[in-house]
This record gives C-alpha cells, sequence and structure tokens, in this order.
C-alpha cells in the first residue's frame, strides 16, 4: 500500500511505540481481532487444512481471557488441533494468537494481510495484490481502533466517570464484557451529558468502527492499558 494512503499516523509507528512501552494485553488483542475476522469471512469451500474453525475460535477466547489476567479455570479444556505444517494459516493465526509474555514484536504483525488475502483473496496474482492491499487497510482500521491515531490519546475527567452514579464507566464495563459495541453510540451519549465535549472521543464511539475488544476509549474509561 502506498504510504500516502494511510492516516496521519502510521499503524506500524504505533505498534513501535508499544512495543517501547511494554505490555502485552494490546497486541493480543489486536491479534485476536484479526484473527476472528479472518474466520468470520472464511468461505465455507476453504477449510484451514485440518483444523476446525471452532477450535481456533476456542483459542482467540482464551487469547482474549489470558489479555486481561490469569487464565481461565480449568474444566473446558482446548483439544490440541491435527498436525498442520508450519506454513499452513492456521498455524500461523495460532502463533499470533500465543507469543510468550514480553515477546511482543511489531514484525509479527507484517505478514497478517499477506496470510489473509491468501487465504480469502482471488486467485490471480493482480488480484491478490489488491486483495492484500484491502487487507491491510483492514489491519491498520484494527490498529488504531486499539491503539487510537496518536501517541498521547485523550485524558478522560474523573467527573465524568462519577456523573449520574456512574453510568460512564457502567456501561463502558459492559460493552467490554458482554462485547456491546452498538452500545457505543449511547455511551457517547453519556460522556456527553457528562461534560465530554472532545471530538475525538465522541466521534470515534458514534463512527462505524470497526469495534472490538481492547477500544481505545473504553480502555481509557475503565483505566486498561
Amino acid at each position: 500500500m502506498d504510504v500516502g494512503e494511510w492516516p496521519a499516523v502510521s499503524p506500524w509507528a504505533l505498534l513501535s511505540v508499544a512495543a517501547e512501552r511494554g505490555g502485552d494485553r494490546k497486541p493480543r488483542l489486536l491479534a485476536c481481532a484479526w484473527c476472528r475476522h479472518i474466520l468470520d469471512h472464511l468461505p465455507p469451500d476453504r477449510p484451514l487444512q485440518g483444523v476446525r474453525a471452532d477450535w481456533l475460535r476456542g483459542v482467540i477466547a482464551a487469547a482474549e481471557r489470558e489479555a486481561d489476567g490469569p487464565p481461565a479455570p480449568p474444566g473446558v479444556p482446548i483439544p490440541e488441533p491435527a498436525v498442520v505444517t508450519v506454513t499452513d494459516p492456521a498455524t500461523q493465526m495460532v502463533r499470533w494468537l500465543t507469543f510468550a509474555p514480553g515477546t511482543f514484536e511489531p514484525a509479527l504483525f507484517e505478514e497478517m494481510p499477506a496470510v489473509a488475502a491468501r487465504l480469502l483473496g482471488a486467485g490471480g496474482d493482480a488480484e491478490w495484490y489488491a486483495e492484500f492491499e484491502r487487507r491491510q487497510r483492514g489491519l491498520n482500521a484494527l490498529i488504531f481502533e486499539i491503539f487510537g491515531r496518536g501517541f498521547d490519546l485523550p485524558w478522560i475527567d474523573p467527573e465524568w466517570c462519577t456523573w449520574n452514579g456512574g453510568d460512564v464507566p457502567n456501561l463502558a464495563q459492559t460493552i467490554y464484557d458482554d462485547d456491546r459495541f452498538d452500545l457505543l453510540p449511547i455511551l457517547a451519549d453519556a460522556l456527553e451529558e457528562a461534560g465530554c465535549d472532545h471530538a475525538d472521543i465522541l466521534t470515534h464511539c458514534r463512527g462505524p468502527g470497526p469495534h472490538v475488544r481492547g477500544c481505545w476509549v473504553v480502555d481509557i474509561i475503565l483505566g486498561k492499558s
């Protein structure tokens, strides 16, 4: 993709800053969002070389739980996948989701659009590259959804969080816990009534998304990093 097509802040610059700050939560949630995006768009006639999509969705859910704290208690173990080669898309996705704590590198995400384009795109080289560019734009959108569009995100006035008995953080927690991103416009209304007039925050909540767990607005309200 031509760099001129990117928004003002390079998504790869944001990932580099994330690596310098430390912490694996947001990169892991980005990997979860991207892998779920691939599975949601996987044609029914394009299997993942012996690995069931529902198994991969279990891996995604486990990675999201791990991103937010200790792993869930045992009880519903995720089965081991069938034997796969190191180059197939399913193995690539598992590797994105399970990088060890403290090992996040921005380069981990560079191959994601290419794998998605090969798996989901058209057959010819010209069509494949067009699909790669489209997938790159999709990944960029998720990076901005999780990390924001700048290096200094807006701050949250504590008074917004105490307004009307804590409507703002309570609603943000519901959105986060239940994946109810359809409630983001209502969160924007609550923030505005609480006194928030920050255009970036309100526009993001009222925008079309994509919206996923790790959304930068919900995170700053809940104090997550």
